[in-house]
């Protein structure tokens, strides 16, 4: 085992690697004794110690079993594999890592399945009471767009401080008190106007003295008339 690989994470993405790099030369297809023979061959290039088809014993109420189940691989007796060559993975196969990491005590297995046509969605893990590693360094969260404030005056007091902030409102409560009396008055003004007009109209007008007729009329004073002398 090399110095820098040290827990079943570490090796865990080892694995998930080197089988996705084994997939792709080769492609789905192939048997899972040929799938287990190269697999093996690559992570022990990269320094990781293998054994293939690892009798495991069990006991049952002191009933002993010398090979209870063979683990297709175990790397540095920490990580619990079990490859298939299959079209589609079925829920029992999960099932069988659970039951392997739970009967050998290992926290950490993968069920590998080399017959899809895609390595990442045939790669299944599986834990056994392994906590999960914090990441030392979060990854940066997303900057937000920053939003401005609302052109309003409701808005512009919101940003204010706690005393100009309360000048701001006594104003704006004054600013608005005047409008509505402004408003009010100009309704009365109105209404006051509706109700002399109104008044005029029915008021009677005072009569004109009738227009004299002709013969009513005074005399020409130019006119001379003739007089008995």
């Amino acid at each position: 085992m090399t110095k820098d690989i040290v827990t079943e994470n570490e090796i865990g993405t080892v694995i998930v690697d080197s089988a996705i790099a084994v997939h792709r030369k080769l492609g789905p297809g192939l048997l899972e004794t040929v799938y287990e023979a190269i697999l093996a061959h690559v992570l022990h290039e990269r320094g990781l110690a293998i054994v293939r088809q690892a009798p495991v014993p069990i006991t049952y109420q002191g009933i002993a079993f010398d090979e209870g189940f063979r683990a297709d691989m175990i790397v540095e007796d920490l990580v619990v594999l079990e490859l298939k060559s299959v079209e589609r993975l079925a829920p029992v196969h999960a099932k069988q890592v659970q039951t392997y990491l739970r009967l050998t005590g290992h926290r950490l297995g993968y069920l590998l399945n080399f017959g899809q046509a895609l390595m990442k969605d045939g790669i299944v893990r599986c834990v056994n009471g392994l906590p999960e590693e914090r990441q030392t360094n979060p990854p940066p969260a997303k900057a937000q767009k920053r939003r401005e404030p609302r052109r309003s005056s409701m808005g512009l007091g919101k940003t204010l401080c706690m005393g100009c902030r309360h000048n701001f409102l006594g104003a704006f409560a004054a600013l608005r008190e005047r409008r509505s009396r402004c408003k009010q008055r100009s309704l009365t003004e109105n209404a006051h106007g509706s109700a002399c007009a109104f008044s005029m109209q029915n008021t009677p007008q005072p009569s004109l003295p009738p227009r004299r007729r002709a013969a009513e009329r005074p005399q020409d004073l130019n006119r001379v008339e003739n007089l008995p002398f």
